[in-house]
């Protein structure tokens, strides 16, 4: 064995006891003198032990060029990112796993990460293709609860049954069999497994099931159960029980006993509902007062306090007259400037008839929170038939949003309007344009809104007679529409690509798509080699394209600011992130820093 041999299989061993700092230096070393790729992939995973992420990041998206083929490579790249809260992590453990399907660590991974954002519609296939190769009971349990998550109970109980796991009985797999409406045997299994083990969760599971079959034989059993060990979940659900059968006063005591074993926003709401439903108008409306102001001043959920304010103003309208209720309530809302009172303020005028105030406190709410309030805004609009400032406020939303998720926010409520409305062509481009440069980013339900779009930019192309371009957004569609999509099917596309086919006089090839929306022409941001720009950075971008070549200070002096060698860095990052190198910095000279563009 030569030197060089020894010390990579030394490097190596180091790594495996954990000295990564150690097995770091001896890769650099080696990378250097013979460039060898397995040294370099080492000193990366050395990097990313050493929590040098930033470095880490460098290194793999350098290998990631060098080595597109390396599941390994893209792996570790995905989980830097998912540590920066990056979405983008999902795209490149999609990679690593299709690079080698036998990487069920990629899988894994990817199936964690979309569980954890919620995206159980995207991490269901994910999750049949690791356990039909892992058949670990972990994974097992995942996919049971991803199918059923995503209205596929009856499959969740098959895909439990054929497993490992079939002769034991998991919370997953009962939740399954009540979804699919099996309560008997979900019953049966729960109680059999909470008389076996004692767990409080299996005796949940039986009551609620019980609940559903026999009513009458519920209520001794809830109060048998809190007899012997007192569980605020039991509790919440007892309460709940007794408000359905109509027992507020039994409702009440109970709830009692929930607030001093667990005094939540939550319980508090439920005890403030049952004593309106009393008619115990006082001492319900000193208890929502009691709530909204420990809400107001704390750090708490927003839409917790918005869900608060609207129980309230149902309260407030169901024992009050219209005159005595619009005083408390909006004396209460104008004590603070807070979004969601400036928002149930809104809902509360916009109830009583009150459309001109109902807008000044939705403009208010506006102005106070762009997205929220915004959103919000927009909403009454659109119910007030005012489309062209609906537009317009959505489109301000949409150029100032950041971040993916937010801009999938915006998409929803413009797929909430009917068909019948006007096509607000603007919002529509742009919305084509932010959806489709963070498309890396998008979950299914940013993939779905995106398939709307396309669906509504089809539509208008097919009314206005152009046909290449409907064709253009069927197919883009159909290609982005997600597996289990609920508001959206492929066929909706078929029915207008038909109709394409029907009426074109002549039926050409589809030409390349050059604009983002319907009659636009090619956007700035579709002009630059880079995707997902903020405004900062377009322009950044457009000057180098330009002049090919920028100071510090010429960039200084084109943004208005001092602090362009930030927004430099992120630039560059977010291009070496896109797989692109089309800005690099050429040095230091008098005038600062000099950027030079190579696209």
């Amino acid at each position: 064995m030569t030197g060089g041999d020894e010390k990579r299989s030394r490097a190596f061993a180091l790594f495996e006891e954990g000295k990564y700092q150690e097995s770091l230096d001896l890769c650099r070393g080696l990378s250097g003198e013979s460039g060898d790729p397995s040294m370099l992939v080492l000193a990366a995973t050395n990097l990313y032990q050493l929590q040098e992420y930033d470095q880490a990041e460098l290194h793999f998206r350098d290998l990631a060029r060098r080595m597109p083929d390396s599941s390994h490579v893209h792996s570790y790249l995905a989980k830097i990112l998912e540590k920066r809260g990056d979405e983008e992590a999902a795209l490149f453990y999609e990679r690593a796993a299709l690079l080698d399907p036998a990487n069920l660590d990629a899988l894994r991974n990817l199936a964690r990460f979309l569980v954890s954002r919620g995206d159980w519609r995207r991490a269901a296939p994910v999750l049949e293709r690791l356990t039909a190769k892992s058949r670990s009971e972990e994974d097992v349990r995942h996919l049971v609860n991803a199918l059923a998550r995503t209205g596929r109970a009856a499959e969740a109980v098959r895909a439990y049954e054929k497993s490992p796991l079939r002769e034991q009985v998991c919370i997953e797999y009962l939740d399954a069999l009540s979804a699919s409406g099996q309560f008997s045997l979900a019953s049966t299994l729960a109680q059999r497994e909470f008389r076996a083990g004692g767990e409080p969760a299996f005796r949940r599971r039986y009551l609620a099931t019980l609940a559903r079959l026999q009513p009458s034989a519920a209520e001794p059993e809830y109060r048998s159960a809190l007899a012997d060990r007192p569980d605020r979940y039991i509790l919440l659900d007892f309460v709940r029980f007794l408000r359905d059968q109509g027992r507020h006063e039994d409702a009440l005591g109970i709830s009692g006993t929930l607030l001093s074993l667990h005094p939540s926003p939550g319980s508090r709401l439920c005890r403030c509902e049952i004593l309106a439903s009393l008619n115990r108008r006082e001492e319900a409306d000193a208890e929502y007062l009691s709530l909204i102001g420990d809400l107001l001043t704390s750090t708490g959920d927003d839409r917790l306090l918005g869900r608060v304010l609207v129980s309230y103003g149902d309260f407030l309208l169901t024992h009050y007259t219209i005159r005595e209720c619009s005083g408390r309530f909006l004396a209460l809302m104008n004590a603070g400037s807070h979004v969601a009172c400036l928002l149930a303020a809104a809902r509360f005028l916009e109830r009583t008839g009150e459309t001109a105030e109902a807008r000044a406190y939705y403009y208010r709410a506006y102005r106070s929170d762009f997205l929220q309030g915004g959103i919000e805004y927009a909403r009454f609009l659109f119910r007030i038939r005012d489309h062209t400032e609906c537009e317009k406020v959505l489109l301000y939303v949409l150029n100032n949003c950041r971040k993916t998720r937010d801009i999938v926010r915006v998409g929803a409520v413009i797929g909430e309007f009917p068909g019948q409305a006007p096509v607000m062509s603007r919002l529509v481009a742009r919305l084509l344009e932010r959806l489709t440069g963070g498309i890396a980013a998008l979950g299914s339900e940013g993939l779905e809104i995106l398939s709307v779009t396309l669906l509504i930019a089809a539509t208008e192309a097919f009314s206005t007679g152009d046909f290449h371009r409907c064709k253009q957004y069927c197919l883009r569609g159909l290609d982005v529409i997600p597996t289990y999509a609920t508001s959206i099917r492929p066929g909706d596309f078929l029915t207008i690509l038909v109709s394409c086919k029907e009426q074109a006089v002549v039926d050409g090839l589809i030409p390349a798509l050059h604009s983002a929306g319907p009659g636009t022409e090619r956007s700035k941001a579709e002009a630059t080699p880079l995707r997902d720009l903020d405004g900062t950075e377009l322009q950044i971008v457009e000057f180098l394209v330009r002049h090919r070549q920028a100071t510090e200070m010429d960039l200084r002096t084109l943004l208005g600011t001092r602090r362009v060698v930030g927004v430099m860095n992120r630039l560059i990052r977010k291009a070496a992130s896109q797989g692109r190198s089309v800005i690099r910095k050429k040095g230091t000279g008098e005038q600062g820093e000099i950027y030079e563009y190579t696209g």
